[in-house]
């Protein structure tokens, strides 16, 4: 997963610096869109399908209280674009999402089922 935000790709936050950062944009109002690329491969029958997904979260502004609990917890540190939108503090300032909160949170659930029906990889899920 990579996250768009500002014109740039953001990958996890490779320092406390950078992390400040990301989360001073979003709280200024700049959207993040959460880009999933998969590929599901059949090894029985070889056949591959792919997709990507994208989903875009933006939020209200916030206090410098949210931004310090986030870079102490440092779950951010883990998370593409350094963002959990999960997290209690922060999740009351989302403005909005186009998409769904699982392609943001990394895993497009949905989107692989429709993946592995198309590979004819299982029979259900």
């Amino acid at each position: 997963q990579v996250t768009v935000c500002d014109g740039g790709v953001r990958e996890k936050p490779e320092s406390e610096k950078e992390a400040r950062e990301f989360l001073e944009s979003y709280r200024q109002g700049k959207p993040a869109t959460f880009m999933n690329g998969m590929v599901v491969h059949n090894t029985a029958t070889g056949r591959r399908v792919s997709s990507i997904n994208s989903s875009k979260v933006q939020w209200k502004e916030f206090p410098d209280e949210v931004i310090d609990s986030l870079v102490k917890k440092g779950e951010i540190f883990t998370c593409s674009g350094g963002v959990t939108v999960e997290d209690e503090n922060l999740q009351k300032y989302r403005q909005s999402l186009e998409g769904t909160l699982e392609s943001v949170q990394g895993l497009p659930v949905k989107s692989l089922s429709m993946l592995l029906s198309r590979a004819e990889a299982v029979t259900h899920v």
